[in-house]
């Protein structure tokens, strides 16, 4: 699964390019709790090919999003695959800015869409800031609070980037005010402020292995690997001006 992931998450993206990796891995084949660990593999391949690889996480959070707003990958499953990771490296994103950029691409690709947002954004129906901030209280519950905050205002930041309009800057003014509200009140864990009824949706803790994750190497930049192995198809390229 790694070799075949590797050229992909450091190849040129393409309309449907992470849709045609999926039929490729034959994972539409799989049912049940066979797909679900199937998929939870793959997230982990994704993170640990991220810390070998840096330059790889802009690709990687835009494969995880993609593969969720496509409801390949079910959002719990990346959310356990994300605990799993945090907890292998002790909840120290600042020793993995590679798998911090990830997530805080993921975050701002999953936040509820806002006119302008250039691909940024799920249209979900129902989707709302409620629910997002329930998935960052999932996803950063194992982070020290402080910093968990510093996550938030970088996913901002992307966002602000892509908002172009008034309208849109107005759709991230709950951010803007949760953020407020957290150094405000240093004293409050910005999961329990974000969604305070995470932590009892969680499931229960099973007996499988928790993975630990390689040590995060020095920045090394990739080589352009072709990616001839799997064909997708013959789409225009899409915008891909995502901010590092």
């Amino acid at each position: 699964l790694g070799a075949f992931l590797r050229p992909l998450l450091a190849a040129p993206e393409f309309m449907g390019f992470w849709e045609a990796a999926w039929q490729a891995m034959n994972f539409n084949k799989l049912q049940g709790e066979e797909r679900d660990e199937a998929c939870f593999q793959l997230v982990i391949v994704i993170f640990e090919i991220v810390t070998e690889q840096p330059p790889c996480a802009p690709m990687a959070s835009s494969a995880l999003a993609d593969l969720c707003r496509s409801h390949r990958l079910r959002l719990r499953i990346i959310e356990r695959a994300v605990n799993d990771v945090i907890v292998s490296i002790d909840g120290e994103l600042e020793s993995y800015p590679a798998v911090e950029q990830v997530i805080v691409g993921f975050l701002a690709y999953l936040y509820p869409s806002f006119p302008g947002s250039d691909g940024f954004g799920w249209t979900r129906p129902g989707w709302s800031f409620d629910d997002w901030t329930e998935l960052v209280g999932k996803l950063l519950g194992g982070v020290e609070e402080s910093y968990a905050v510093d996550v938030l205002r970088t996913v901002l930041t992307v966002l602000e980037a892509k908002a172009g309009n008034e309208d849109a800057s107005r759709s991230l003014q709950l951010l803007r005010n949760f953020l407020a509200t957290c150094l405000e009140v240093e004293a409050t864990p910005v999961t329990q402020a974000v969604a305070p009824s995470a932590a009892q949706e969680l499931p229960p803790q099973d007996s499988r292995p928790r993975y630990r994750m390689p040590p995060a190497p020095p920045l090394e930049i990739l080589d352009s690997p072709t990616g001839e192995d799997i064909e997708v198809g013959s789409d225009s390229p899409r915008e891909t001006d995502r901010k590092s």
